[in-house]
């Protein structure tokens, strides 16, 4: 039995431990949390919070801006040089001493700003279509209105 009475005294041994831990004390003073509003902490913290929502707003503006120009230059590849028409692609060919947009497609002719009133520059006083043209638009600078006849 000397084996028996060893075995629970290891067993005993070793269910206890070496270095015990010393006894946790309860918290027993508990202070209330501080009130929002008035000074110190937390009035740093809420400035903080300002700050970082006044640099939030300015890196969201700052990217709404880039996400802005982005979109209005991918839009103006997508349409750049298509044809109003039909859509497809346009080439600039020579008319008239100035470069015309032309329909590879549909064989439209198209004419920037300035480009039809430097073509026809030359030919109004040869040609009474061209002359009737411009007096028809007003804004083109060349007589009245031809509707209102």
């Amino acid at each position: 039995m000397p084996a028996l009475l060893s075995r629970r005294r290891f067993a005993s041994a070793m269910s206890e431990p070496r270095y015990p831990c010393p006894p946790r004390t309860p918290c027993t003073k508990h202070t209330p949390m501080p009130n929002p509003d008035s000074t110190g902490y937390n009035e740093a913290d809420r400035q903080f919070h300002e700050k970082d929502q006044q640099i939030l707003q300015s890196m969201r503006a700052g990217l709404d801006a880039r996400r802005a120009a982005a979109q209005a230059s991918a839009q103006r590849a997508a349409h750049w040089m298509c044809c109003p028409k039909c859509g497809n692609k346009m080439k600039e060919v020579p008319l008239g001493g100035v470069l015309v947009d032309q329909c590879t497609s549909c064989g439209g002719v198209y004419f920037d700003a300035g480009e039809f009133q430097a073509m026809a520059k030359h030919q109004r006083t040869t040609s009474p279509m061209l002359e009737k043209l411009f007096s028809w638009m007003p804004s083109w600078g060349v007589g009245g209105d031809a509707r209102a006849s």
